[in-house]
C-alpha cells in the first residue's frame, strides 16, 4: 500500500471514530438533558404540594380561632338569655308562682272537714297504733289529703298548717306532726277547689269518710264560698 493510500485509510478511520464518538456524546447529552428536565419537573411538582400544606395549616388555625370566638359569643348570648328570661317574669307571674308553691295566702270557695276521735279523752297507747280503735292517725289525714288533691284542690291546710310539696304528715306519740308542728284533735281540714268534686271524692261508696265512720270517727263537711288558707311559714330547706 502506497503512502498516499495509507493516509487516506487513516483519514477514513479517524472520521469513523469521530463520528462514533460524536454520536456517543450526543446520546450522553440527551440522557443528561432528560434527567435534568425530570429533576426540575420533580422540584416544581413538589412546590405546589408544600404550598397546599402550608395553606391548609393556615386555614386550620384560622378555623380554630373562629371557633373559639364563636364559642365566646354563644356563652355571652346564653348569659343574656338567662337575664332576659328572669326579667321577663312579671310581678303577676311571680305572684302566681308563689301561690302555686303555697307561699302566699289563698282564698276561694271550698269545703271545711272536721274530724274528731270517737273518744277524745282516751289516751293513745302503743298497741292502738296497730288497730284503728276510733282514733285519728296520720294515715287517715294523708288519705283525705290525697283524695282532695285528686279532686282538684288548689290549697289545703290542716289546723292552719298549709300543705306544700315538702310537707310531711306523721304520727308522734299522742299527736300528729304536720310541717313539724304538733297537732291534736279535732283536726280541721280546709280545702279550696271544686266543691262538688271534692265532696264526691270523700263520700264515695267505700271511700275514706265511710271507712272512718265505721270506726266511730266523727266526720263533718261544710261548704263555704270564701275560705282563707294561710301561707306556708316554715323554712323551705
Amino acid at each position: 500500500m502506497s503512502e498516499k493510500e495509507q493516509k487516506k485509510f487513516f483519514t477514513i478511520q479517524n472520521m469513523g471514530y469521530l463520528t462514533v464518538m460524536g454520536v456517543l456524546f450526543l446520546i450522553l447529552g440527551l440522557i443528561i438533558s432528560t434527567q435534568t428536565k425530570k429533576h426540575i419537573l420533580a422540584e416544581r411538582s413538589l412546590l405546589p404540594v408544600e404550598r397546599q400544606l402550608n395553606g391548609l395549616v393556615a386555614l386550620l388555625k384560622e378555623t380554630q380561632s373562629k371557633k373559639a370566638e364563636l364559642e365566646k359569643q354563644v356563652t355571652k348570648l346564653r348569659q343574656k338569655e338567662r337575664i332576659i328570661n328572669r326579667e321577663a317574669l312579671s310581678e303577676d307571674r311571680f305572684k302566681t308562682l308563689y301561690q302555686i308553691a303555697g307561699l302566699t295566702t289563698a282564698s276561694g270557695e271550698g269545703i271545711i272537714i272536721k274530724l274528731e276521735d270517737r273518744n277524745t279523752k282516751k289516751i293513745l297507747k302503743s298497741t292502738d297504733l296497730l288497730d284503728n280503735d276510733g282514733l285519728i292517725h296520720s294515715d287517715d289525714l294523708l288519705k283525705i289529703v290525697n283524695e282532695l288533691k285528686a279532686a282538684g284542690a288548689k290549697a289545703i291546710a290542716i289546723n292552719n298548717q298549709r300543705l306544700v310539696t315538702i310537707s310531711e304528715i306523721s304520727t308522734a306519740g299522742n299527736s300528729i306532726l304536720v310541717n313539724q308542728a304538733r297537732l291534736n284533735p279535732p283536726y280541721v281540714i280546709r280545702a279550696i277547689g271544686p266543691i262538688k268534686m271534692m265532696i264526691s271524692a270523700l263520700k264515695m261508696r267505700g271511700g275514706i269518710v265511710e271507712y272512718l265512720e265505721v270506726f266511730g270517727i266523727k266526720v263533718s263537711i261544710e261548704t263555704k264560698t270564701n275560705i282563707k288558707i294561710p301561707a306556708y311559714n316554715k323554712p323551705l330547706a
